[in-house]
């Protein structure tokens, strides 16, 4: 997630390797509260669902 400032920021669901590659993900081009409380519920279903850790990465403001 980055939070809206000098742009519109963005939300974003990404699936990573175990080394750290991005295999495929999800986005939103712009931060919103619908799409960050979307996020929220959605990503510990997923994570439940495929047996998958997870974490928030917060990216801080559009600058």
């Amino acid at each position: 997630e980055m939070q809206p400032a000098k742009g519109r920021g963005f939300v974003a669901l990404s699936f990573v390797s175990n080394v750290g590659r991005e295999l495929a993900g999800i986005y939103s081009n712009t931060c919103s509260a619908n799409a960050v409380r979307w996020l929220s519920e959605v990503q510990p279903l997923i994570a439940k669902a495929l047996k998958l850790g997870q974490r928030k990465e917060d990216l801080g403001y559009d600058t």
